[in-house]
């Protein structure tokens, strides 16, 4: 039953005994022993027998004629009165918040809003964890109400099995800044309100690198954490076997994001594959370490097991299909938007590209030609970039910058199957001509 059924029956229930207490205290209290003429109420107390009214003349011995004596009560009328009113204030306080559309969960008890926020159907829930926060940031919660909701949604988050509201998310988020959540709850709660997904290729070619990458999403964390309460996570591959060869052994990790419930964050390792030939069934384990988002401290860590099986082909095997369609290659130089070539204090260049829905599946060694400078004219390699079909992206490379003394470069992209072979999303790659842009800008940047 919902907050509004229940003011509704509070509402009936004031205005019937309201009315009932009025009606009680017209019709008045019976005096025993006393009776009234019916015609002119004269009180015919000592002539019991009389056949006429001494007051009026009217016969005393018709039905109705005498009349028991009663009192009204005007203390239990005005209660009366004051009961019935009631539910008159609280239908014009109704109206009054249902025509400026605002809710009834300002004026629900705390008892009642918890309620809703474990019972209540998606959308009451929602609204009630609303309000709960509204409370929290607003001060207006006590700060024993503020730990046992806090208390609520850790054990809530305990239970995977159950349906997970992002309101609580944000409780607990509160609740850690306050210092009600301890680090090995923070812990749990990231750890079960992440998703890190493992992505690998089926195919590996004997003695080659390989990529393995994992993406963590935060569809359980809310998009805007509170300071201090950010998740923030370090994680890397510790452990890698492919049958009974241990390809990757390391307890290095590499990799630190934050996380919210708006983006997510990854990461891809080139590992050298060491493994018998053919079918193979393929073990990993990723270390997590959860951070304080202040000072990086450790505040707890966990470790996760992705498994599938993966053929391991000879040096000389094909792992990605190469499609030539050079018709493409006006469509693929208009997808792509290679950005000014960044020159760094710290000896290295970097280099974003952008593409926009390209045709195809893209990879390229990347290179760039100097127009000017000692190096003008000479190919330098720069990495490998590569795009997935129709999707819209950034990919950033960097190199050393010792030879890109100039002011501009051509930029030269050759497509590569090898290069594509660096993403474990493509499959397939568009070859064809070199991409060719010219006259890219070189930008020195201090520190």
């Amino acid at each position: 039953m919902n907050f509004l059924s229940l003011l509704m029956l509070g509402c009936l229930g004031f205005a019937l005994g309201g009315i009932a207490l009025i009606a009680r205290a017209i019709r008045g209290r019976l005096i025993l022993g006393t009776t009234l003429c019916g015609a002119c109420r004269f009180d015919l107390a000592g002539i019991p027998n009389a056949v006429s009214c001494p007051e009026c003349g009217g016969s005393l011995v018709n039905p109705g004629a005498v009349v028991p004596r009663r009192i009204r009560s005007n203390g239990l009328l005005w209660l009366g009165i004051v009961i019935a009113a009631i539910p008159i204030l609280l239908g014009g306080t109704t109206g009054v918040l249902i025509a400026s559309k605002a809710t009834f969960n300002s004026i629900k008890p705390m008892w009642l809003l918890k309620a809703e926020a474990l019972q209540g159907a998606p959308n009451r829930s929602s609204a009630a964890l609303s309000e709960i926060t509204r409370r929290i940031r607003a001060g207006s919660l006590s700060d024993a109400g503020f730990s046992a909701i806090a208390n609520t949604a850790i054990s809530l988050r305990r239970n995977r099995a159950a349906a997970w509201n992002r309101g609580w998310s944000e409780v607990i988020e509160l609740a850690r800044v306050s210092g009600k959540v301890t680090d090995s709850e923070w812990t749990e709660y990231v750890r079960y309100s992440i998703v890190p997904i493992e992505r690998h290729r089926k195919k590996l070619r004997q003695g080659a690198e390989a990529p393995f990458g994992l993406t963590l999403t935060g569809p359980q964390l809310t998009p805007s954490p509170a300071p201090g309460a950010q998740a923030t996570v370090r994680y890397g591959i510790v452990r890698g076997t492919l049958g009974d060869n241990e390809f990757v052994r390391s307890d290095q990790l590499d990799t630190s994001a934050t996380i919210s419930g708006s983006g997510s964050s990854g990461t891809t390792k080139q590992i050298k594959i060491d493994a018998p030939i053919g079918m193979n069934r393929m073990n990993l384990t990723w270390h997590f370490e959860v951070l304080d988002p202040i000072d990086n401290k450790t505040l707890g860590t966990w470790e996760q097991e992705f498994a599938d099986e993966v053929v391991v082909l000879p040096a000389d095997g094909i792992i990605v299909e190469s499609k030539a369609n050079p018709a493409l290659a006006p469509a693929v130089q208009r997808s792509l938007k290679p950005h000014n070539l960044q020159r760094h204090s710290g000896g290295y260049a970097s280099l974003m590209v952008n593409a926009d829905r390209p045709p195809a599946n893209l990879a390229f060694d990347v290179f760039a030609l100097p127009r000017t400078g000692p190096k003008a004219g000479a190919l330098l390699p720069m990495g490998q970039i590569s795009f997935v079909q129709g999707s819209s992206s950034g990919f950033g490379i960097g190199s050393d910058s010792k030879d890109l003394e100039t002011d501009s470069i051509d930029l030269v992209l050759h497509p590569s199957a090898r290069a594509a072979e660096l993403n474990s999303d493509l499959e397939w790659v568009w070859t064809g001509p070199d991409i060719i842009y010219e006259d890219i800008k070189v930008e020195s940047k201090s520190p």
